[in-house]
């Protein structure tokens, strides 16, 4: 009699609700790490935007106020330089005060020795203007210092005495015949403007003008 074998078959046993629990329970705790993962970068990203909007704003305002700077007068020191006190305006060459003439170290009231040092003046009152690209600058016919508008073009400045002035340039020097070169004559001081030797000469766009 033929012998058969019998096939044994496998199982499948159900998978238990604990292990189905524990499957649910990882993915959501997967699941819910991701989203925090995802929520900590956005919030990240939200921040250095935030942080880059800031600086932005502070780069314009910063750039704005340099842009207005440009157009008011810088603010001259509070303190009185020397041989002004209590005035409220400067001018120097060098650092040093110019007026009084006699107390700025200038010999017989020559200028000749701050030729190439820089000046500056700050609310500094006009005194004269006898010539179209210059003026007097000062307190008296006997302390004043010229001052020489340079640039292309004639000056856009109706330059009036009795205005003051801001400016930055430098002493320059000239020779006698500077007076009449520039149209001063002897009731204007040439004969002073000769004497002094060097006048001081700013670029028109460093000229601030206030009536």
């Amino acid at each position: 009699m033929p012998t058969t074998t019998r096939g044994t078959s496998r199982r499948h046993e159900p998978i238990s609700s604990n292990r189905k629990h524990t499957a649910y329970g990882y993915d959501g705790d997967l699941r819910a790490l991701v989203a925090g993962v995802v929520l900590v970068l956005v919030m990240f990203a939200l921040h250095r935007c935030t942080d880059a909007s800031s600086r932005d704003g502070v780069t314009v305002a910063e750039t704005a106020g340099l842009g207005t700077a440009s157009k008011a007068p810088a603010s001259p020191s509070t303190q009185a330089p020397p041989g002004n006190p209590g005035s409220d305006w400067i001018l120097t060459a060098g650092g040093t005060s110019l007026l009084p003439l006699n107390e700025a170290e200038a010999a017989g009231g020559s200028l000749a020795e701050y030729v190439g040092q820089p000046a500056v003046g700050g609310g500094v009152p006009v005194w004269s203007v006898p010539a179209d690209e210059g003026f007097w600058v000062g307190i008296s016919d006997a302390d004043r210092v010229w001052v020489q508008l340079i640039g292309s073009g004639e000056s856009p400045y109706a330059v009036r005495a009795g205005d003051t002035v801001h400016f930055t340039g430098v002493v320059v020097a000239h020779g006698v015949d500077f007076p009449s070169r520039v149209c001063v004559g002897t009731n204007h001081g040439a004969d002073l403007l000769a004497a002094q030797g060097a006048h001081i000469e700013v670029p028109m766009d460093e000229l601030i003008l206030h009536k």
